[in-house]
């Protein structure tokens, strides 16, 4: 189980980001967050991933506080560019976090072809899907997808979703952040919204 925790976060003397959040997702179980524009969504997903702290409230992993880059917890968002390093070759990338098996490769539709390229000589459809199958290791019991098919021809963000799906019936706990509520709604079990910093269930 992932728990939020009565999260605040903010900057200076502005209203706070986060005021008092809390959430909980189990494993197996697709989240969908949704919400207008800079109110708070990717930083939401940021703290549930250890990437920035909150100045109130914790974040808890089966009860206790995940340590620092723990890897039960990753997170994608839709600009994988910055996500790599662009000098290191795609099979590099990839190794730093496991060696995945033909099956996954061919599920998500990473070819080993692309091992010995860069990061600019592949598209972006195809980069996000090496960057996936990085975050997908064996130790990865959560994912925080950050409008993960948002740049995306429709084909690739079907075929993407249908993947990360599957690996929700097979145990995955995905908190997927997006404005597409009709997308949200067609992969998610349940739906909340984050407006001037609370959340609340979409209803229906």
């Amino acid at each position: 189980m992932l728990e939020l925790r009565r999260l605040d976060f903010g900057f200076a003397k502005a209203r706070p980001i986060l005021d008092g959040v809390s959430l909980a997702l189990g494993q197996g179980e697709i989240l969908g967050l949704s919400g207008p524009s800079g109110t708070g969504k990717s930083t939401l997903g940021r703290i549930v991933a250890g990437y920035l702290k909150p100045q109130k409230g914790e974040v808890l992993l089966d009860g206790t506080a995940p340590s620092a880059g723990h890897r039960g917890i990753q997170y994608i968002h839709q600009s994988s560019i910055f996500a790599v390093n662009p000098r290191w070759r795609l099979g590099r990338i990839i190794a730093e976090a496991w060696q995945p098996d033909d099956l996954t490769l061919d599920a998500i539709g990473v070819s080993r072809s692309w091992f010995d390229r860069y990061p600019h000589e592949i598209s972006g459809g195809e980069l996000q899907r090496v960057v996936l199958v990085r975050a997908l290791g064996p130790e990865t019991r959560f994912l925080v997808a950050d409008e993960v098919s948002a740049m995306l021809d429709p084909i690739t963000q079907v075929e993407i979703w249908s993947f990360l799906t599957e690996r929700s019936r097979q145990g995955l706990g995905i908190l997927a952040i997006s404005h597409d509520a009709a997308l949200l709604k067609r992969v998610s079990s349940r739906q909340l919204v984050l407006a001037k910093g609370q959340l609340r269930p979409v209803e229906g």
